[in-house]
């Protein structure tokens, strides 16, 4: 991307936060959270994990202003659509999405519109780092982008949680009022909801999410500890949260295929790399 339009959409995301004062993120978060049911949540226990995202709305950020984060995450090295890894890395999440379209929830319902509608696609990065996020293309449809350490370094149900995860953030976006639709503003309301939908739906297709603690982990150990500046909560609140939702049962292996594990390792990448084709309209 280049830099007029970093400072342009700069400009746009200025004047939201100056001049529109109706939207509300995380009432927002609240509302679409009590749109769905979930196949591993009591009414209680959603009623609690309302109250947590509220208390935990945190502020609302504009990542294009913190120094050129937001652009370099934009220059990322993806596999060639060509190479074993992106085959099998994106045949493997596939299979994890149809799990989730079996679900009968709400919330499989409405990934079963997202795929339907052919809105969901995947990359994978070449980078050994564990972490995946969701962007907007020109075209309007989604994608989903995993970093090779995703599948490396977690096993099958953190990688569905994660995906799940991401899924959430596309599910939020479609549902933002007009106002609410601009780059980069996002709220740790925001990724409590994700984190909600993400180890729903993972636990409801059969999948243990235990071991995404460790994941979080690590990502925190990246990040600011005092989550007060930051668009994510701190790990301990992500856990509290996560806690409240009731295990499904676990008859999925939890085993990443150890040939998908093999094509990832770093000394088994292309020599031949290609930057992102693709324009992206914003990264969640």
């Amino acid at each position: 991307m280049e830099t007029k339009d970093i400072d342009k959409l700069r400009g746009i995301s200025r004047n939201y936060l100056t001049e529109v004062k109706d939207f509300n993120l995380a009432a927002h978060i609240v509302s679409i959270f009590n749109k769905y049911d979930y196949p591993t949540i009591s009414p209680i226990q959603k009623k609690l994990i309302s109250i947590n995202i509220k208390k935990n709305q945190g502020l609302i950020l504009n990542r294009l202003n913190q120094d050129n984060g937001f652009a370099r995450s934009r220059e990322q090295i993806y596999f060639p659509q060509n190479s074993i890894q992106h085959i099998e890395g994106c045949k493997y999440l596939e299979e994890i999405l149809n799990r989730f379209c079996d679900g009968p929830n709400s919330i499989n319902q409405e990934i079963r519109n997202l795929r339907q509608q052919r809105k969901i696609s995947f990359r994978i990065i070449q980078n050994e780092k564990a972490d995946a996020f969701a962007t907007t293309k020109d075209d309007g449809s989604r994608e989903i982008a995993f970093q090779a350490g995703m599948f490396t370094q977690c096993d099958a149900g953190t990688i569905a949680l994660v995906l799940g995860h991401e899924l959430g953030h596309i599910i939020e976006q479609q549902a933002r009022p007009p106002q609410g639709k601009i780059p980069g503003i996002n709220c740790k309301a925001v990724e409590l909801f994700c984190d909600i939908v993400g180890k729903s739906v993972a636990e409801g297709a059969g999948y243990d999410t235990s071991q995404f603690s460790s994941l979080l982990k690590m990502a925190s150990s990246t990040r600011n500890q005092d989550d007060s500046n930051d668009d994510h909560p701190s790990a301990t609140n992500r856990l509290k949260t996560l806690e409240n939702i009731s295990a499904g049962s676990h008859n999925r292996s939890n085993t990443v295929p150890p040939i998908l594990q093999q094509h990832m390792k770093k000394e088994n990448w292309t020599k031949t790399v290609f930057s992102n084709q693709t324009t992206h309209q914003r990264q969640w």
